[in-house]
């Protein structure tokens, strides 16, 4: 996990990556701001934050997408890079 504030860098391993490994690190179980993630199910389980998902990760969920189902000219679907 990776916590930037603006001016602050807090980055915490677990071996735990779910829920219990966040709640150890004792940080998004207390915010209540913008918290940009990879789209993991356990960040959401924090109601009092505010949820943002990393494009990073949806362009390279649209580029399986693209790999897995293949559809030569009948859908043109976006470069992602």
């Amino acid at each position: 996990m990776c916590i930037l504030d603006g001016w602050n860098i807090c980055i915490l391993h677990d071996p735990k990556r779910g829920q219990e490994g966040i709640d150890r690190a004792g940080i998004l179980p207390k915010r209540k701001e913008w918290s940009m993630h990879d789209d993991w199910e356990s960040y959401y389980r924090y109601l009092e934050a505010q949820h943002a998902s990393c494009n990073a990760h949806h362009l390279r969920e649209l580029e399986f997408l693209q790999e897995r189902y293949p559809n030569p000219g009948k859908v043109s679907w976006p470069s992602c890079w």
